[in-house]
């Protein structure tokens, strides 16, 4: 049974990843600054995607200080992160590889843990007077 709960969850994810990208932007704060990379074309990966048929397998990223350079990093499609490769320069996002992390989908959670969502319900019903499938 749980082989089977994997294989269906890893075909969703194939299939979603044939239309969207989630790419996590590390230490980037709330639109842009903090310390990690906050300088990249987003716009660009996307008109590729859509006028080329190609998926963007990466990002590069720049975190900019005084308007250079000072480290990049390659910014990885969800479930994948960045990973230092262990030698050379590691301001380089050459030397950075996205790697494969493992997809968990937590059925207890989206299933409102032990009950069932019931106590979502009440708490949006305290605030809202209904349900919030009313």
């Amino acid at each position: 049974m749980q082989a089977k709960r994997h294989l269906d969850q890893s075909a969703a994810l194939a299939e979603t990843q044939k239309s969207v990208c989630v790419f996590l932007v590390p230490g980037m704060g709330h639109c842009g600054g903090g310390p990690g990379v906050s300088s990249f074309d987003a716009v660009g990966a996307l008109d590729q995607w859509v006028e080329q048929g190609t998926a963007p397998e990466k990002i590069v990223a720049s975190h900019l200080i005084d308007s250079k350079p000072a480290f990049s990093r390659p910014l990885c499609p969800y479930p994948q992160e960045a990973e230092y490769s262990g030698s050379g320069d590691r301001a380089a996002a050459s030397r950075w590889v996205c790697t494969a992390r493992p997809f968990t989908y937590d059925q207890a959670f989206y299933k409102g843990n032990k009950t069932g969502g019931k106590d979502r319900d009440k708490t949006a019903r305290s605030a809202t007077g209904s349900t919030p499938d009313e």
